[in-house]
């Protein structure tokens, strides 16, 4: 990314208000590490109260090796911003929760920006009503945790790691079926990883963390009827709603738990490279 690039997108740092009442807002642009934040705040007193808040973080590293297509989505982020709450304006803006769907779009723009990075393969790191300092990445969680899936292309885990953090994580590959069809399918290779932090645990009600260990049995009926050859897709998917750690967001925002979410798209296998 060129400086005029990163001079362009800090001249654009700024607060969107989406309404008059100044309930809902979004700021956007490049943090003095050099790391692009969106975040969308909504709060709304009115007939039902909502209140939530999301951060999406694209560090630095990433950022920096954004092709040239993928900086002028940026660098248009406040023109989309407008175009998409304009025309909820129009027809009525229905509060709920942040990640949410109707028949015909996203509703809040996070969702739309979300997805737009899992499609053009950007890594980033979501906090959802939470900061960045109450989380750290913990690596090599795999031994630890429970593995409640496993087919050749996928696998799930889910426990308590030694740090006493709920994890519940989620791989996407299928490099063994690219290679066996590569012309027929497009190599997908993923990890998501959703961490609610102890302090936040240790304080849920039983009825909550039952609602959240009961994913070990949803999972186990969601997938019962899956071969190993599971569609390839962004993890994030409002369309067909296919993998589980999306439903499993959607019921953090429900019981209003807050969570910090990390998505890795890895790197393309080198014999998957040579074919």
């Amino acid at each position: 990314m060129t400086s005029e690039n990163i001079q362009a997108l800090k001249d654009q740092i700024n607060k969107y208000f989406v309404d008059p009442d100044k309930e809902h807002y979004l700021k956007f642009g490049l943090n003095p590490n050099g790391d692009f934040i969106l975040l969308e705040n909504y709060s709304s007193w009115g007939y039902k109260e909502f209140k939530w808040e999301v951060q999406i973080i694209i560090n630095k590293n990433d950022f920096d090796k954004l092709d040239e297509e993928d900086v002028k989505y940026f660098e248009n982020l406040k023109e989309d911003i407008h175009h998409n709450y304009k025309e909820f304006g129009e027809t009525g803006f229905i509060g709920g929760l942040q990640m949410v769907v109707n028949e015909y779009s996203l509703v809040f723009f996070s969702d739309a920006f979300e997805e737009h990075l899992q499609v053009n393969k950007i890594d980033y790191i979501k906090l959802y009503n939470t900061n960045t300092s109450d989380y750290k990445n913990e690596l090599g969680i795999h031994e630890v945790l429970e593995k409640i899936y496993a087919t050749e292309d996928h696998q799930i885990h889910m426990g308590i790691s030694p740090m006493g953090n709920m994890i519940f994580d989620e791989d996407y590959c299928n490099t063994t079926s690219y290679l066996q069809e590569p012309y027929e399918n497009e190599e997908v290779e993923w990890s998501v990883k959703f961490i609610i932090n102890k302090k936040i645990w240790d304080k849920l009600d039983n009825k909550s963390k039952n609602l959240i260990l009961d994913y070990k049995e949803k999972t186990e009926k969601k997938y019962e009827d899956y071969y190993n050859d599971f569609p390839a897709d962004a993890q994030m998917s409002f369309r067909g709603n296919e993998f589980i750690s999306n439903e499993y967001e959607l019921s953090l925002q429900k019981l209003d738990i807050a969570y910090s979410k990390t998505i890795i798209n890895h790197n393309r296998s080198a014999m998957a490279d040579w074919i």
